[in-house]
């Protein structure tokens, strides 16, 4: 049923009938719930279809100010799901910061987690972990930690698709680790957007984990249909001060990636114009092709884009004498 929760300070309201769970200014610190073995900030442990989670105001859940012996034995999740895709949105924040797990959602129907808009960010060893992974819109910062030893990721998932939006990813272990299948190993597609992401690990910036190995093997990301103009840039230095153009053939000594999205002018082919000048403008509000008004045939109007001009009257005084009785003179 619809209803309000209040296990913190703001508000919480979960919507039944379409499955939107608000978060509005809320704030949960301490040790979550247990439930099978491990503490969580929010969990659907069961399919509901879809979950969309909107955020309003700034938001947070941190799981890790619970006591030593807890941290150790009874990990923390800040938001678990089972079994349902998981969609953020809204113009709001939030911070996860746990011990174990930032956002995740498993199950054997290819569950997914999408990002639409809001500010979000995950302080974790693993942050998001899912089979899909979908970034539209927004600003998404993960900050990976290693904890007792074991590699840290910042997104696993089978598939991942980047269409939009900020990906800010520094990380002690890897950075994009895709899932590995022995019958396809399918890169990152990132089609727009921006990202740049910090590694630990050589060729950890995008890649598979062999764990039976223990070898990371680097994967280069889909860009083919990345849409507009980009500049990529990546090295071997986890700080990115090595960083040089991109090439797919060094991928496997990259720490460090960053690709910004490049304005192209495209200017409109109307003429803008002003009392002086006229010129064509992009959107941006760059102009070009800026020259001076000129009306070679006298018609009062520029003769390029049409503006009406103010007409200088040039006088053209007669050669006959008009006169009164005090003066004479030549008149136009």
């Amino acid at each position: 049923r619809d209803r309000s929760v209040s296990r913190g300070l703001g508000d919480v309201y979960k919507r039944q009938a379409t499955n939107t769970l608000t978060l509005n200014g809320y704030k949960h610190e301490g040790s979550g719930f247990v439930y099978d073995g491990a503490k969580y900030g929010i969990s659907v442990p069961k399919s509901i279809g879809t979950l969309s989670i909107v955020l309003k105001g700034e938001n947070v859940i941190d799981l890790t100010k619970a006591d030593t012996l807890a941290r150790v034995f009874i990990p923390s999740v800040g938001v678990y799901i089972w079994e349902t895709d998981v969609v953020i949105k809204g113009d709001g924040s939030l911070v996860i910061s746990a011990t174990r797990g930032g956002i995740y959602s498993f199950g054997e129907a290819d569950p997914s987690i999408e990002i639409k808009s809001g500010n979000i960010t995950v302080n974790a060893p693993w942050p998001i972990d899912t089979k899909n992974f979908k970034m539209i819109d927004g600003s998404l910062t993960i900050n990976a930690t290693e904890t007792d030893g074991d590699v840290a990721s910042a997104i696993h998932s089978y598939e991942f698709k980047m269409t939009g939006g900020n990906l800010k990813i520094t990380s002690d272990g890897l950075g994009i680790e895709m899932w590995h299948d022995s019958d396809e190993d399918a890169p990152p597609t990132i089609s727009g957007g921006t990202f740049e992401i910090s590694t630990k690990i050589a060729g950890g910036a995008f890649c598979y984990y062999n764990y039976d190995e223990d070898v990371c093997v680097a994967i280069a990301p889909d860009l083919t249909n990345y849409v507009g103009a980009y500049t990529m840039t990546a090295g071997a230095n986890a700080d990115g001060t090595s960083a040089v153009d991109y090439s797919a053939s060094d991928i496997a000594t990259y720490k460090y990636a960053k690709l910004e999205s490049v304005h192209v002018h495209d200017y409109d082919t109307a003429w803008e114009s002003d009392e002086n000048n006229h010129w064509n403008e992009c959107e941006c509000g760059d102009k070009a092709n800026v020259a001076p008004h000129a009306d070679e045939d006298n018609d009062g109007k520029c003769d390029t884009c049409g503006y009406t001009m103010t007409v200088i009257h040039t006088h053209n005084y007669g050669t006959t004498w008009q006169s009164d009785e005090n003066n004479h003179w030549n008149e136009c």
